[in-house]
């Protein structure tokens, strides 16, 4: 991320489509950006690409459809503008937090990935229509802070997914152990 921001900054000057003396803002953009990039697609395509089957119950799809429809009725309001007379004077982004928990604890890593995409998607729509916590006066400012938020975010609900993923695997691993014996 940081050669990337840096040759793609440096070009961008010396060709004059930037100012140089922006040189740091533009820069801190490009590798912010690279950087969630990073935290937040890049799990959702190598977790999905390393298993695609999708071995559920019919109430483990309905839990999906309901956590789905929960953390985008979340999500389109504290970046949406859903409710906007009453929402948009709080602070509300860490109300998306509890649908990434629920992601990360009931269904896995892979799952989770998926939340922080629709979580991401719908933020940045948001956002650059001017609703939610980070539309500010300035669309560079506001687009470092929600990339600043969902970078944070995305790896902290990855976290506690690897986490809960790894528990899981040590009990039925420990309760295979105790069949056998």
């Amino acid at each position: 991320t940081t050669v990337s921001a840096t040759c793609g900054v440096t070009s961008l000057a010396l060709g004059g489509f930037a100012d140089r003396e922006n040189y740091g803002s533009i820069w801190l953009t490009w590798w912010l950006g690279d950087v969630a990039g990073a935290l937040i697609v890049a799990p959702f395509l190598i977790l999905w690409s390393a298993n695609r089957r999708l071995q559920w119950s019919r109430a483990r799809l309905v839990e999906a459809a309901l956590l789905c429809s929960g953390l985008v009725l979340v999500t389109l309001t504290v970046f949406g503008g859903l409710f906007s007379s009453h929402a948009a004077k709080y602070p509300l982004e860490s109300l998306c937090l509890p649908g990434l928990v629920w992601a990360a604890y009931r269904f896995g890593p892979r799952e989770t990935a998926t939340a922080n995409i629709i979580l991401a998607g719908l933020a940045i729509w948001g956002t650059l229509r001017g609703f939610g916590p980070f539309a500010v006066s300035s669309p560079n400012e506001s687009l470092l802070l929600l990339q600043t938020f969902m970078g944070v975010t995305s790896v902290l609900a990855l976290t506690f997914a690897a986490v809960v993923s790894k528990k899981r695997r040590i009990e039925q691993s420990r309760e295979r152990l105790l069949e056998e014996l």
